[in-house]
């Protein structure tokens, strides 16, 4: 009875140990982190119509200004682009879509621009309530900007980058 309960113990403790190194690992800057270092440079942090996602080499957060945006109402869409340690990135190559998230249609395409910084915002107005997609395209590496101007044609898969030397992410808003 006595050596379960000393083994019963060993394992609680090396257990508990082995869930906060797991945790701790996870947690941190490594490549096995679940957190990411990005701090966005937003006017406030969301907490409805935001969020993030990585893209490539990089993370964007997305948020909306205002963050509850009335149809028919000019709205403000913010981006704060970062590595994934977090730092500022310049001279980056973006292009912005919004998608219908009902029907798939492409409602908004601005072109291929080269942002000094990755913190810019887009205007657009949205004509109805409902759930929409906003799709930003990175480019890589692409210093001058030789294959990216004008936009890019609608695609049905939204991160796809057939065609085009990016990577995307998509952003879900209401």
């Amino acid at each position: 009875m006595l050596r379960q309960t000393r083994q019963r113990k060993i394992f609680v403790v090396y257990g508990s140990i082995l869930v906060l190194l797991t945790a701790a690992i996870m947690s941190g800057d490594g490549p096995l982190s679940l957190v990411s270092t990005s701090s966005a440079h937003l006017d406030h942090l969301p907490h409805y119509n935001g969020g993030g996602t990585p893209v490539g080499r990089f993370y964007v957060n997305q948020a909306m200004d205002p963050e509850y945006t009335p149809p028919s109402q000019p709205a403000r869409i913010l981006f704060s682009i970062q590595d994934q340690n977090g730092n500022d990135v310049y001279n980056v190559y973006t292009m912005v879509e919004i998608y219908s998230a009902s029907t798939g249609e492409r409602l908004k395409a601005f072109p291929w621009t080269r942002e000094d910084i990755g913190d810019f915002a887009l205007y657009y107005t949205f004509q109805d309530i409902g759930n929409y997609q906003i799709v930003i395209s990175i480019a890589n590496d692409n210093p001058n900007g030789n294959y990216h101007n004008g936009i890019d044609p609608p695609r049905t898969i939204l991160t796809s980058n057939l065609n085009c030397s990016c990577d995307r992410g998509v952003l879900n808003i209401s």
